[in-house]
């Protein structure tokens, strides 16, 4: 294992150590998933002696409601939701798959090897068909991650709801039809699927990231009837599955078509209205494409992340994500990466009035 000293963890209820005053034993909880469906109860809590801090739950699926095997899976910290008000442990995210590929847990297996092998089976369904070989494995890094972050685990109960733009746009600042060619032709634009060529899994490893907390769609019409039109027609398909189920808000005329299961529709006064959302508790609402929403958000300031995938593309032509009526605003880098393929990723979040000065 290299120049690294593996710290075995402990569980806590076999431990000298208890829980912090102020902080609920959440051992014997209720496990779900972001729908509400009995996933099984916490059965043990995993902690590093050296820090003291928990680093995985460990979930019991006995006699749970998604036909899961009955066993004992280790879960990051970081990745779950405490709802205190109804002591209970939410899961958001994950698929079944990934439940039946979580090995077996057992204290005395529980190692280096395990470890990566949860995390990489957690971070995306294309990590099942994966096979790491561990040379080495330094805990200070490994527990860096936003998995194992203790203060994910605590926020999010009872949350508003925030208003989360992801946007694929081009180095020139072009948003239109990324998926397809026949996505959106409006104005003549020819370049419809230029975003195909370059997705790997280092970018569906940072959109599992952005969707793994409990999300609503928040929608502009064109980019409604575009997803109204494709996903709930895909068999087998986790995404089919969690779109067909979360509620879908439109902001489109009064004669869009939201005839799609769990849809909305803001016409009038829209504003307002996202103003009233965000002031719900809730999921947050995650903004996917819908230009002409956009605008308005960025116009009245009702963006609170920002993810953007800036593909290695100029087109000179096309919708543009930023346009006239955008605010002044200063952003804050909150996580990146690179793709294989040049694309950056990037998540931001407002960051005040933008700061000016002399070079």
């Amino acid at each position: 294992m290299g120049e690294h000293t593996y710290n075995y963890l402990q569980e806590l209820s076999r431990s000298n150590f208890q829980i912090v005053n102020g902080e609920p034993d959440i051992i014997g909880w209720e496990v779900k998933n972001e729908t509400g469906v009995y996933i099984g109860e916490v059965y043990e809590l995993l902690f590093e002696p050296q820090t003291k801090a928990v680093r995985y739950l460990v979930v019991n699926l006995e006699d749970n409601g998604m036909n899961l095997g009955a066993k004992k899976v280790m879960i990051p910290l970081g990745i779950a939701h405490l709802h205190i008000s109804d002591d209970e442990v939410v899961l958001p995210g994950l698929h079944i798959d990934q439940y039946n590929a979580l090995p077996d847990y057992s204290k005395d297996e529980v190692g280096p090897e395990m470890e990566v092998r949860v995390r990489d089976i957690i971070g995306s369904p294309a990590a099942l068909r994966m096979e790491d070989v561990i040379s080495e494995f330094d805990q200070h890094t490994f527990y860096a991650h936003h998995y194992f972050d203790k203060e994910k685990f605590y926020q999010r109960g009872g949350a508003l709801r925030r208003i989360i733009v992801c946007a694929f746009l081009t180095m020139d600042g072009v948003i239109q039809s990324p998926g397809g060619p026949d996505e959106d032709r409006s104005n003549n634009f020819k370049w419809g699927g230029w975003s195909f060529p370059h997705w790997d899994d280092i970018m569906n490893n940072y959109m599992a990231k952005i969707t793994r907390s409990p999300y609503d769609l928040l929608l502009g019409r064109r980019t409604y009837e575009i997803f109204a039109a494709f996903w709930p027609h895909q068999e087998n398909n986790p995404t089919t599955e969690t779109f067909n189920r979360i509620e879908k808000f439109v902001v489109g005329g009064t004669g869009t078509d939201i005839s799609w299961k769990n849809s909305s529709l803001i016409s009038a006064d829209v504003v307002q209205e996202l103003k009233k959302l965000k002031g719900q508790a809730g999921p947050d609402l995650l903004v996917y494409g819908s230009g002409k929403l956009c605008q308005t958000l960025f116009q009245h300031q009702l963006v609170d992340v920002l993810h953007t995938l800036t593909f290695p593309v100029t087109l000179g032509s096309g919708e543009r994500f930023f346009q006239e009526g955008t605010q002044p605003v200063q952003w804050k880098l909150s996580d990146s990466a690179v793709s294989g393929t040049g694309v950056f990723l990037a998540s931001y979040l407002p960051d005040g009035e933008v700061k000016t000065g002399t070079m």
